[in-house]
């Protein structure tokens, strides 16, 4: 659990930047440990403050606290400025120009990804939108098991280790780097795992593009609507896309009809891979 935000600034330019995000981040959340050493005196300092690696975020100008950072399991954000960005920050996921304030929910995120927790993406009134975890794959084979779910789209591997494999780069890589991608739905009142929603870059498309898959028992009760007009929302205010498009073959009319009543607009036909494709698109 995150309990500590450590800034180790040496850049003495960013000195105002930093007190004032210390007294900001301290007023969010009283209950972390918000604070400031010197180079020379970090290690001392957290000592005698308490603090472990393990649920601290070490904010940093200098690149050459990375590898006791890693070492201790840690979870780290660069500040870059113009003396230090030509530096290797190999295996720093998190920057920041300058220390301006990015609040709160920013050092939460930098903290679950560090440390492979799936983030929260948004509610809605009856479903939970987040990240894949490992541990959601025995559920999803449980799913996939229904002949239905597979007829538009492809299933699982049937290898359960190479899913896993897959699984992890997913999460690494699309969803480190994109920020986005597609979620585990879950229902709120039940904690139960009921499909999966987001968007994804595909190799044919001209963009990104929405998708969702709700198991069987659900299917017929208004969760992909609600779900997906969630989504879309957060395309636009979060993410700030400019349009979104949805591929769907050209059997499938209940994706069809998902798509005129999210407000896509009919785009063209094209053939891909051997299948007929009706292709929406919705600009915001």
């Amino acid at each position: 659990m995150l309990a500590n935000i450590l800034f180790i600034i040496e850049d003495v330019r960013l000195y105002g930047q930093m007190a004032e995000t210390l007294s900001t981040l301290a007023a969010e959340r009283p209950e972390w440990k918000v604070r400031a050493a010197l180079l020379q005196e970090y290690e001392e300092r957290m000592e005698e403050w308490g603090m472990e690696f393990c649920d601290t975020i070490v904010v940093t100008d200098q690149s050459e606290l990375i590898q006791t950072v890693q070492m201790h399991q840690g979870a780290m954000v660069a500040v870059l400025t113009e003396e230090n960005r030509e530096k290797s920050w190999d295996g720093v996921s998190f920057a920041m120009e300058g220390i301006a304030n990015p609040g709160a929910d920013y050092f939460q995120k930098v903290y679950d990804r560090c440390h492979g927790i799936p983030w929260t993406i948004l509610e809605t009134k009856r479903c939970l939108v987040r990240e894949i975890c490992l541990e959601d794959l025995d559920r999803l084979y449980e799913i996939y098991r229904e002949p239905s779910i597979t007829q538009y789209m492809e299933g699982l591997y049937e290898d359960r280790k190479e899913e896993e494999r897959y699984t992890q780069a997913y999460i690494r890589c699309m969803y480190g780097f994109y920020g986005y991608g597609m979620w585990i739905v879950e229902e709120k009142a039940s904690g139960r795992i009921i499909g999966r929603a987001g968007l994804e870059h595909r190799e044919d498309a001209e963009g990104v593009e929405i998708g969702y898959m709700i198991a069987r028992e659900y299917q017929r009760q208004g969760y992909a609507c609600e779900v997906c007009t969630a989504i879309l929302s957060y395309a636009r205010t979060e993410l700030e896309l400019p349009e979104i498009f949805c591929y769907t073959e050209a059997e499938n009319e209940a994706s069809r009809r998902l798509c005129q009543k999210l407000g896509f607009q009919k785009w063209e036909e094209r053939d891909i891979k051997g299948k007929r494709y009706h292709i929406f698109k919705k600009i915001f």
